[in-house]
């Protein structure tokens, strides 16, 4: 649905062949980045929740994803969307290796989100915490959970204003 509103633009191939794809680059934003309370509503996102399950339950339809995905910047859904739990595993095992889920990935500062990347010999004091590869990428992806949603009421007018601001 999104790529429909995208204006298209003449490619030449390496044949010197002139064909018509969709203008990817053109994209629209927030000013600054901000979002504005009055037409938007937090939301945290369940484990293994996607943008068309997101959209078909808010929205009524699963076509309004792609506003989801403008909204929160997110131009990568595999990587900027939050992975399942399970997902999650299976990733980090192909990162880390299935034996290096328990390993050291950093330190921090107790009571703090102080990353220190010190040598493990010389935290001998109790003021530092270790933070295992796995518990790095749990706290990576929950980070990615906290989403905003165009408010219910506004989708219909948001989808006309960027569907004139993108031709």
């Amino acid at each position: 649905m999104y790529f429909k509103y995208l204006p298209n633009l003449v490619y030449t191939t390496s044949d010197n062949k002139n064909i018509l794809v969709k203008d990817i680059f053109n994209r629209v934003g927030f000013r600054d980045g901000k979002v504005s309370n009055l037409n938007m509503d937090a939301y945290y996102l369940d484990d293994g929740e996607t943008p068309e399950d997101l959209s078909n339950r808010v929205y009524g339809t699963p076509n309004y994803h792609w506003t989801i995905l403008l909204v929160n910047n997110i131009t990568n859904p595999y990587e900027e969307w939050p992975k399942s739990q399970q997902t999650l595993v299976e990733y980090a095992e192909r990162k880390y290796g299935a034996n290096n889920l328990t390993a050291v990935h950093h330190y921090v500062i107790t009571g703090t989100e102080l990353v220190v990347d010190y040598d493990a010999a010389k935290l001998t004091d109790g003021t530092h915490s270790e933070v295992t590869n796995m518990d790095y990428e749990i706290e990576l992806n929950e980070s990615k959970r906290h989403i905003f949603l165009v408010k219910n009421r506004f989708i219909g007018d948001f989808v006309k204003v960027f569907r004139r601001l993108v031709r």
